[in-house]
């Protein structure tokens, strides 16, 4: 028996209260319970609102308006669907009971009642006096008075619903409901064996003889292996899911490996640099026409094909990438084969052949009537081969965006500017069309104002010709200063003229920016935070493939053959040791018949 007491509070039941104490009563008594089994456990349960001496709750919850007992109806909805139906005259003339608990505690045991519950009882007096009739309000333990307030509260009401229920229903309803409980406790039970019976082929009523059952545990064992081999590998994939399978943890594992391709992809670009710029150093002179100008200023005579070294050493960077790439590939692959290896799934595929020498054909391998482990090797294999493609195409792809491109830029560059030089068209190639503009503005010669121009061109006038003097060969001739002075040990130096860059440095300024070109590049390149996620998704494509393959192509024909032979007394033989026991099915059964039994004979 429950008594669930909620309070009308503010012109409402506090539903929210209400509501957490039904499902607390529906999770814990009214469990497992429908239909006429709920109606009964329903019955012990007595609502009480309190909070009847609240005239304008007294008057809303006895208005007898829909709208009025609405919250009250959503908390007995909860506790039964037809409660509010079934239990209407519990109340007066209501599924609970509005009480007023003040006065009736105060009439009843005025001594030991508190203090202000005899000025709440005086006010009650007041207030509800159409409701108690002619009784005498000044004294609220006048035997009529007492009697009319306790009517009016509804505790001898409760009260003496409580009683009949204790005496008369309470026993009834607790065996209605263990009944219940035992009926449906037993169904679960029988239904439980009955599903475990079904997973071994074996339905009630259990007619089957013995060859019937032998043939049924040797079908259970086939049924068994294709769950669990596809399990078992689908399993390891997922180990190495929560090893490998999120950006960082795939970005730790291929770091180390990444960085060394990237050096040797760097490595091999500096190579072709000083190879291609080897051919046009001063020592390489090709049998060329060679002036005295040349050597007194270190000018080979040879124009730098700057455009042809640029697109040379691209391709040379485009092939190193093609090249070492695949070997990222190397790690993920080995780590499927450790894993795989730990996971022992090629053990358990060779365990469950039983020593048969089946022969199985992977479509797309060159593989045909290969044996066991062929098979299983040219799936990984396979994996290996396909994702080392996946890398290098996946990198390739990154490699050859246009922003990626030196002959993009320079063709971007020429388009908009007048790039004369080599060091323009490595100024546009590195720091891009912008800086390029900007410097050629910065460099530009100023246009002079037309005053000084005048200025100019007045003295330029002004200036007298230089007389004409003919030397006779007796006479010396002037002295004029050279353009350079050669001086000895000791002697004072004179100072030297301003000298061009020579060509030694003019050739390691282009390598240096050449390699910046393409090192920016290569560092772009691999610290793309695009390119790892592909690649980590790209492998996990080949993986879930190798796996829909395994089961596919090695599982499902290696228990199809299993199958077919399976009244040979050699493979018989084999799978005996993984064969359920007879003892175990036959003490489901025995249990499913003892639980029928109980079910159909026993009187509940």
């Amino acid at each position: 028996m429950i008594v669930l007491v909620t309070d009308a509070g503010r012109q409402r039941v506090d539903e929210m209260k209400s509501l957490s104490a039904v499902n607390w009563i529906k999770e814990n008594r009214l469990t497992g319970l429908t239909g006429a089994d709920l109606d009964e456990a329903a019955s012990k349960i007595f609502l009480v609102v309190n909070g009847g001496h609240v005239r304008q709750a007294f008057d809303r919850l006895n208005s007898g308006l829909p709208e009025a007992e609405l919250e009250i109806k959503e908390v007995t909805r909860y506790i039964a669907p037809n409660y509010w139906e079934r239990y209407r005259d519990r109340g007066d003339n209501r599924p609970y009971f509005l009480v007023m608990s003040p006065s009736a505690l105060y009439v009843e045991d005025p001594d030991e009642a508190p203090a202000e519950f005899a000025s709440e009882t005086e006010r009650i007096l007041k207030v509800f006096d159409d409701q108690l009739g002619p009784v005498n309000a000044d004294d609220p333990l006048d035997p009529d008075t007492k009697e009319a307030l306790l009517k009016l509260s509804e505790i001898p009401l409760l009260r003496d619903n409580l009683i009949e229920f204790i005496q008369t229903e309470r026993v009834r309803s607790q065996l209605k409901e263990a009944a219940t409980r035992i009926r449906n406790a037993l169904q679960s039970l029988r239904f439980y064996y009955e599903k475990q019976l079904a997973a071994r082929g074996v339905h009630p009523p259990f007619a089957n003889s013995w060859e019937q059952l032998q043939e049924r545990r040797y079908e259970n064992l086939l049924i068994r292996l294709q769950k669990e081999l596809p399990r078992a590998y689908h399993n390891a994939l997922l180990d190495m899911s929560a090893h490998t399978n999120s950006d960082a943890r795939f970005r730790g594992m291929l770091r180390p490996t990444l960085n060394g391709i990237k050096s040797m992809v760097q490595d091999a670009v500096q190579r072709e640099i000083d190879t291609l710029l080897e051919s046009y150093g001063t020592e390489y002179w090709d049998d060329r026409d060679v002036t005295y100008d040349n050597l007194i200023w270190g000018s080979s005579g040879i124009e730098i094909p700057i455009k042809r070294i640029l697109f040379q050493v691209e391709l040379t960077m485009q092939d190193a990438v093609s090249q070492f790439m695949p070997q990222a590939a190397n790690v993920v692959t080995d780590e499927l084969r450790r894993t795989l290896e730990a996971h022992e799934i090629y053990t358990r595929l060779e365990r469950a052949s039983y020593g048969r020498d089946y022969r199985y054909s992977i479509p797309g391998e060159s593989l045909e009537n290969g044996d066991l482990r062929e098979a299983f090797d040219a799936l990984t294999n396979r994996v290996d081969r396909n994702y080392r493609s996946v890398c290098r195409q996946a990198t390739m792809y990154e490699l050859m965006k246009p922003e990626r491109s030196v002959n993009f830029r320079l063709e971007q560059a020429e388009q908009e500017l007048a790039l004369n030089t080599n060091e323009r068209l490595l100024d546009a190639a590195l720091y891009g069309v912008e800086a390029v503009r900007e410097e050629m503005a910065a460099n530009a010669p100023q246009p002079a104002n037309n005053s000084q121009t005048a200025v100019a061109e007045t003295e330029t006038e002004a200036v007298p010709e230089a007389d004409v003097q003919i030397n006779i060969l007796d006479e010396p001739a002037p002295q004029t200063e050279p353009d350079f002075d050669i001086s000895f040990l000791g002697e004072e130096k004179q100072e030297a003229a301003e000298l061009e860059m020579s060509y030694a440095d003019m050739l390691d300024n282009l390598s240096v920016k050449v390699n910046r070109v393409f090192g920016d590049i290569i560092n772009d390149l691999f610290s793309d935070d695009d390119l790892l996620p592909r690649l980590r998704r790209l492998f996990w494509l080949e993986a879930t493939k190798a796996e829909r393959d395994y089961n596919n192509y090695i599982v499902k024909p290696m228990l199809k053959q299993h199958d077919r032979n399976l009244q040979d007394s050699e493979l018989r033989e084999a799978m005996e040791v993984d064969l359920e026991s007879v003892s175990d099915m036959e003490e489901l059964m025995r249990v499913w018949e003892g639980l029928h039994k109980l079910e159909v004979s026993v009187a509940i």
